[in-house]
C-alpha cells in the first residue's frame, strides 16, 4: 500500500523523529497522531517507520562514551598511551554511580583532559572546545568525580580490568600514577 500525503517530507521528518526516541511504543504512536491534528493515520506512521528502518538496514544506534572518546581523540591529536589510559579511565569509571550524572560525552572529554594531565601531554585546545562544545572548567567537576574513582574506586577490586590495561599491549597504563586534584 503506497503512502500519498500532501506534505510527505512533513510526514518523513515526523516518523523519522519519532523513530528516534529512545522507547518506543505502541500508545506513542497514537500520541502521535493525536499531536499531529489526526494528519496522519497510525497504519501510514508504523509503515514509514518500517520503511525508514530498512532503508537505514536497521543500523540504528545511540552514541556511547567510546563513540565520542574515539572522535574526540582524533581531535585531540592524542597519542596512543593517552588514548589507552583514557580508555581505561572510562571503563574504571563506567562501574561508578557517581558518574551516571555525566553526559557520554563529558565523560568521554573529561578522561581525555585528565588522561593528559596524568601523562603530563597535551592540552586543552581551542579545537577541542569547538568540536566538544566544553570548556575546561565545564569539565571540572566530572574530572575530579573520574579522579577520585581512579583513586578509590570499585574498579579498583576488579582485577581483571587493572590487568588488561598493565599490559604492554595497552603501554602498562593501569599504572600510571594517579593525580591529588
Amino acid at each position: 500500500m503506497a503512502i500519498f500525503f500532501h506534505r510527505p517530507s512533513a510526514f518523513l521528518s515526523s516518523t523519522a523523529a519519532l523513530s528516534a526516541t529512545d522507547i518506543w511504543c505502541y500508545e506513542q504512536v497514537e500520541d502521535f497522531v493525536h499531536i499531529s491534528d489526526r494528519m496522519f493515520k497510525k497504519e501510514a506512521v508504523i509503515q514509514m517507520e518500517g520503511q525508514i528502518l530498512n532503508v537505514l538496514k536497521f543500523e540504528v544506534s545511540v552514541p556511547t562514551t567510546f563513540s565520542f572518546l574515539a572522535r574526540f581523540t582524533k581531535v585531540a591529536m592524542a597519542d596512543e598511551d593517552t588514548k589507552h589510559l583514557a580508555e581505561y579511565i572510562v571503563d574504571a569509571t563506567l562501574l561508578e554511580y557517581s558518574m551516571l550524572k555525566y553526559l557520554p560525552s563529558v565523560v568521554a572529554t573529561s578522561a581525555i583532559v585528565l588522561a593528559q594531565k596524568m601523562l603530563g601531554r597535551g592540552c586543552w585546545t581551542k579545537s577541542m572546545q569547538d568540536h566538544t562544545t566544553y570548556t575546561k572548567s565545564a569539565l571540572t567537576p566530572c574530572i575530579k568525580d573520574m579522579n577520585n574513582a581512579l583513586c578509590k574506586g570499585y574498579h579498583n577490586k576488579m582485577t581483571s580490568l587493572v590487568k588488561k590495561y598493565a599490559d604492554p599491549k595497552y603501554n602498562n597504563v593501569s599504572e600510571t600514577p594517579r593525580l591529588e586534584l
